[in-house]
């Protein structure tokens, strides 16, 4: 939810958006609509690829949100993106938590 702090008239419309109004922006309904996303019901990765980037309207996807509240997982996704592959053989999963298997079992 956001407040606005000033008069907004949306443009290309008659509507004025009082100050000190609450907005809420409904991105779910955003990331569904099919004049923004072709099939948005269908599970479809490749929409996001770089080949397919210039497609993508900008203020249409907004998984983490957009200005100063910005969702932090957002910086969390470059640092996914420079993860490089790791060996994870020599570790075990338990509880939550991954530990090194120091005596050479698995």
């Amino acid at each position: 939810m956001r407040v606005c702090t000033k008069d907004f008239q949306i443009p290309n419309t008659k509507v004025l958006i009082p100050e000190g109004s609450t907005i809420i922006i409904p991105v779910a309904a955003i990331m569904k609509d099919s004049d923004l996303f072709p099939d948005p019901e269908k599970f479809d990765p490749e929409r996001f690829t770089g080949a397919n980037k210039s497609k993508i309207n900008r203020n249409a996807y907004i998984p983490f949100g957009l200005g100063p509240r910005i969702c932090p997982g957002n910086n969390f996704l470059f640092e996914l993106k420079s993860f490089r592959p790791f060996d994870f053989s020599n570790f075990k999963y338990k509880f939550g938590l991954f530990y090194r298997d120091e005596t050479g079992t698995r």
